[in-house]
């Protein structure tokens, strides 16, 4: 019951930077604190219809506190996760052809390198990322060719070489989770008149 009312308090939440009325990528960053992508736009009144979403940025919900804060450095954020050094890994518009690092404790966030050769002869633009062992793993579209077009796929990267290997490559992925004790991944993947689950392997 305390959850409900407290989450209840914060729709809508006022900020500094404008009104929040929609959350997205909800990722605990502790037992205590809630991360979330917080924005307006969101839903035109029919739950069933999504709209345009306008992120204001991420933001950190101390559930024990009550206090909400939104985390400098992260701009127009679209999907974020945890880095290996208990920073942010996140994507953001308009260039989410790109992974930006916020570094813990740091208020300025910088570009890692991907080698997108290594997969297409064009950037891939991604809308979901998570941390996989120390390893980005993210979902995006690729342009394989003119003729082609583009492909969704779930690509993990190396960020030593920045090179990018494909673990998905059909139908668009929408969202994809980490298998617990595997190293493997389930994706949700949107096929013809519906959607299914299939589960693939990381490298």
């Amino acid at each position: 019951d305390n959850i409900n009312q407290a989450i209840a308090i914060l729709n809508p939440l006022n900020t500094t930077d404008g009104r929040v009325s929609d959350f997205r990528e909800l990722e605990w960053a502790d037992s205590e604190i809630l991360r979330f992508i917080g924005g307006v736009g969101g839903f035109d009144g029919l739950v069933t219809r999504d709209t345009l979403f306008s992120s204001l940025g991420l933001f950190e919900w101390n559930i024990t506190t009550g206090s909400i804060g939104r985390i400098e450095g992260v701009t127009n954020p679209i999907a974020h996760t945890r880095a290996p050094d208990g920073g942010i890994w996140f994507v953001s518009q308009p260039d989410s052809t790109v992974i930006f690092h916020l570094p813990a404790g740091a208020t300025s966030a910088v570009p890692l390198f991907s080698d997108w050769t290594s997969i297409s002869l064009t950037p891939a633009t991604m809308w979901d990322i998570d941390n996989f062992d120390g390893q980005p793993v993210v979902a995006a579209n690729v342009l394989i060719s003119p003729l082609a077009g583009t492909q969704g796929m779930i690509l993990v990267l190396d960020l030593a070489s920045g090179s990018a290997s494909a673990i998905w490559s059909d139908s668009r992925p929408r969202s994809f989770a980490k298998v617990p004790g595997m190293s493997a991944v389930v994706i949700d993947v949107i096929d013809g008149a519906g959607a299914n689950l299939w589960l693939a392997e990381l490298p």
